[in-house]
């Protein structure tokens, strides 16, 4: 299992060698995917909420099972940046769940990890 999710060898191996990207709700910072001259972002994962206790420290981490998970997350960073050569994503909260916070009195962060591909081959 990875991050809670039986994938296939071919899926794991790619997603050890993909760009892992974190930002802190708390801090208000933003993402940048970005591929060379010629590449195009494939994204992997995406997850909106805490399932670590160490990531964007120092911040409240009341509860570290919370979020928005996949599929509806990664959906939503797809949809946004698939395909291009770069892309910056906004990391607040209010951009990833629109039906209340998802775990109230803990700090999130968003979590993206992607690739950089041409013609179905990763880079």
């Amino acid at each position: 299992p990875v991050c809670g999710i039986f994938l296939d060898y071919i899926n794991i191996y790619f997603l050890f060698l993909a760009v892992k990207l974190f930002s802190c709700d708390a801090l208000g910072t933003s993402l940048n995917l970005e591929c060379g001259p010629g590449l195009q972002i494939d994204v992997l994962y995406g997850h909106y909420g805490r399932l670590s206790p160490t990531i964007c420290l120092p911040m409240y981490t009341v509860n570290t099972n919370c979020g928005i998970h996949t599929p509806t997350t990664l959906k939503s960073v797809k949809e946004s940046c698939q395909g291009s050569q770069s892309f910056t994503l906004q990391g607040s909260g209010r951009s990833w769940y629109t039906s209340g916070d998802p775990c109230s009195g803990t700090s999130k962060y968003l979590e993206v990890h992607y690739n950089c591909s041409k013609n179905g081959q990763y880079y």
